[in-house]
């Protein structure tokens, strides 16, 4: 906590008691989002089980979904072979990588926990202890950042990486050690790694954080995030022909050939729509708070923009791309939130009471403000998105008598692959509509639509509702006798045909 001591002027006294609000607030926020993990799996798009959980897998037993991007090599091993790392011990001690998953979970919570930690700080310095309380839990309890929180994305670590390199690089708090300097390159080194893209807002942070720490720091700070880089780079020669290939295919393919576009296109103020959709009526206030918030951290402010600018000149658009400036523009408003409320408490009356009950009215708004915007388009889409096929893969993997798969009418990257069902069987994709005129064999069907189960021998395992889609159910099947199903392909046959 020697950024508690430095960043802040805490009286000696008083720093015990401010160290214990901190730890309990970080343990209540680690505890929502683990538990959270635990009672709703999800997945929040294809690319964190296929391009980083299902390599790890592959990395760690040697099978597993391989797409396109990783046939063409466009994306780094970077985060895989992290995740693969948990993977590996808890295959060498158990036989399974299923204990794996807790430990991943709870090192992206734990990774998530520096908003919190930047809102505490923040807070503090615009509005003492108070202040400091309610940024925090403003952080801790915003439905966009506890989602979020342990998914295996790209875009989510990396933002909670760039925020962690702010805090040590001394934005919006003044000079700080050589450690730190060191520290925060190291940070903003992996982060530009682990999400390239990200690199307008990354270069504007460190430019900044350059003229503010002065040219002593430079060496620092460049050293930090240099050798990072350096480092990175002789890894990847064990993949790839020289440092960095993946990034310049990465560029080919989804820039110059227009690969990401085939995934679907909005107007450049697509993301300005996005964000009105989701945040609706809070979009005023928000607005009120960002302003007092960015009057405080201008630089924080502009990284945040930088990268809602160069991603709206993409014509891709998906709403976690701008993560890292979402997060950015809550933490603003939490601070500015927290350089308002203790003033109004301190008018209030000179009574405990009455500041404690202000302190809950906050604590209830906050808590109505992410139930009722988590129900609605799109998380009420995202809390659940895939858990059906969770549910299923998990019901298979115990299943003594599987041996083979098809997907029917379900689509293939919506299922969380080898690395949930943990079990080497053939997965085939159903190219057709019915169950006929086909001279494979399957033990297991998962079908998006309900089958005639006397027509063809099976039987139903489970059904689990789909998300999002009303009505709808993913249906497991387990065949009585082998059975014909419809013109199919393995999925990796279908993925390099179809990539």
């Amino acid at each position: 906590m020697r950024v508690l001591a430095s960043d802040l002027s805490v009286d000696p006294k008083d720093r015990r008691r401010w160290l214990l609000i901190l730890f309990v607030l970080l343990f209540v926020a680690m505890a929502l989002r683990m538990a959270l993990w635990v009672a709703m799996p999800n997945y929040h798009h294809a690319d964190e089980i296929y391009q980083y959980r299902e390599q790890a897998f592959r990395m760690v037993t040697g099978y597993g979904v391989i797409p396109w991007e990783y046939q063409e090599g466009v994306r780094s091993w970077l985060l895989p072979g992290a995740l693969s790392v948990p993977m590996f011990i808890s295959q060498w001690l158990t036989g399974d990588t299923v204990y794996a998953d807790g430990v991943i979970a709870f090192g992206l919570v734990l990774l998530s926990l520096i908003p919190v930690y930047a809102g505490w700080i923040y807070g503090a310095k615009a509005g003492g202890l108070g202040g400091a309380v309610v940024a925090a839990i403003w952080m801790l309890g915003w439905y966009e950042f506890i989602y979020f929180s342990n998914h295996a994305l790209t875009t989510p670590i990396a933002s909670h990486l760039i925020l962690g390199a702010a805090l040590l690089w001394g934005i919006g708090l003044g000079p700080v050690s050589r450690t730190r300097l060191v520290a925060g390159g190291v940070l903003l080194g992996l982060a530009a790694v682990i999400r390239f893209h990200l690199l307008p807002g990354i270069c504007v942070l460190a430019l900044a954080a350059m003229w503010l720490q002065g040219k002593h720091a430079i060496k620092w700070m460049v050293g930090g995030g240099l050798g990072t880089l350096l480092a990175i780079g002789m890894i990847d020669m064990l993949s790839y022909d020289y440092p960095y290939q993946w990034v310049l295919r990465n560029i080919k393919r989804n820039v110059v050939d227009d690969v990401a576009s085939s995934f679907g296109t909005d107007p450049w103020y697509g993301y300005i729509k996005i964000l009105a959709v989701n945040w609706r009526f809070l979009c005023l206030p928000l607005l009120v708070f960002f302003v007092a918030g960015l009057r405080r951290l201008p630089v924080l402010g502009a990284v945040a923009f930088v990268i809602v600018a160069a991603f709206s000149t993409i014509a891709h658009k998906e709403y976690r791309f701008i993560y890292p400036s979402i997060l950015i523009a809550i933490l603003l408003c939490g601070v500015g939130l927290a350089g308002w409320l203790p003033a109004v408490l301190k008018r209030i009356p000179d009574a405990k009471a009455w500041r404690y009950g202000g302190v809950l009215v906050f604590l209830s708004v906050l808590a109505g403000i992410g139930f009722e915007r988590s129900k609605a388009w799109p998380y009420s889409d995202f809390w659940f998105r895939s858990s059906e096929s969770h549910h299923a893969f998990r019901a298979m993997h115990s299943d003594d008598g599987l041996e083979s798969l098809l997907l029917h009418e379900y689509p293939w990257y919506r299922t969380p692959g080898y690395a949930a069902l943990r079990r080497n069987v053939p997965i085939s994709v159903s190219l057709g509509s019915t169950l006929q005129s086909f001279s494979g064999q399957y033990t297991h069907v998962i079908s998006g639509v309900k089958l005639e189960t006397n027509q063809y021998d099976l039987e139903l395992i489970d059904r689990w509702p789909i998300s999002a889609e009303v009505g709808k159910h993913l249906y497991l099947y387990r065949s009585k006798r082998p059975f014909e199903g419809p013109p199919e392909q393995e999925i990796n046959d279908f993925l390099r045909i179809n990539k």
